[in-house]
């Protein structure tokens, strides 16, 4: 899930933009972490300072019994497990494209759901 400040076309290219990074990225097996650094990294180098994106990544393997969450600044998806308990995903990092580095970057990783 993203979303990109500001609004009209150059809000929607960069919304294509990010969308076509984000599907390749996961078409070559990148980890969420890396999915977030390397948009962050596109972000930053191809837009003006004040814009950036929100960003939510979630990885759910095949059997759906794990996942791994990065938020970026993003509302925090609610998870709500086999059990009927909720839980925020809000483990994360800043919005995307403000800085040319990261940093740290938390992330949720749920064994069983």
């Amino acid at each position: 899930m993203a979303d990109v400040a500001g609004k009209g076309i150059s809000a929607a290219m960069l919304m294509g933009m990010v969308k076509s990074a984000c599907t390749l990225l996961v078409k070559q097996g990148k980890q969420p972490r890396q999915i977030v650094s390397e948009i962050n990294e596109l972000v930053f180098s191809h837009t003006s300072p004040e814009v950036f994106v929100t960003f939510a990544c979630i990885l759910i393997n095949a059997e759906r019994t794990a996942i791994i969450s990065i938020n970026a600044g993003h509302e925090s998806p609610i998870l709500r497990k086999k059990d009927g308990s909720f839980l925020d995903l809000e483990n994360g990092c800043m919005v995307l494209g403000v800085l040319k580095a990261l940093g740290t970057i938390l992330f949720t990783d749920y064994a069983v759901l």
